[in-house]
């Protein structure tokens, strides 16, 4: 029974990756990275297939690749805006 890679999960709070691996009869079970390496090691003792496994990490470093970026940016555009703010001049009321 080989599975099939169906999903990636992202924790809202702690921004932790899990993916989702279906198998043929219909059972689904969620593993982390750490996870799928050591059952893709070992997938020959279940006669399983590791393509589904190695999808499944490739996703999960490529998902994790775009939040480490997206939280980079968030912290260079709010340091940006500081920066601007320092050098507005203020204005003058009367």
């Amino acid at each position: 029974m080989n599975p099939d890679f169906t999903k990636i999960h992202v924790d809202k709070i702690n921004k932790e990756v899990r993916a989702t691996l279906r198998w043929n009869d219909n059972s689904e079970k969620t593993f982390s990275k750490e996870e799928l390496r050591y059952r893709k090691g070992v997938c020959s003792e279940f006669n399983e297939n590791e393509d589904a496994y190695q999808l499944a990490i490739q996703n999960i470093a490529k998902v994790e690749a775009f939040l480490k970026f997206q939280s980079e940016y968030g912290d260079r555009l709010i340091s940006l805006g500081s920066v601007i703010n320092k050098g507005t001049p203020t204005p003058i009321h009367s």
